[in-house]
């Protein structure tokens, strides 16, 4: 269902073949695919920790403000 043929005729693989019994191989490398996952979740979770942090600071920058004032 994805494929979309842009008016031109879809021609079957010359050399296609169905073998019974045969187990499909990935085309994902697990380890690769984990690894990418580790680095994207430390990332979100720097940035995370960075976002927190400016809003813990100005936090801080509003109440010293509110001293000075009061």
């Amino acid at each position: 269902n994805l494929l979309v043929a842009n008016g031109e005729p879809v021609l079957p693989a010359p050399n296609a073949q169905v073998t019974q019994g045969m187990i499909e191989g990935s085309n994902v490398v697990a380890v690769r695919e984990l690894t990418s996952i580790m680095e994207i979740s430390r990332a979100y979770e720097s940035a995370s920790r960075l976002q927190r942090t400016a809003e813990d600071l100005r936090k801080t920058a509003i109440d010293r403000l509110g001293r000075m004032q009061g």
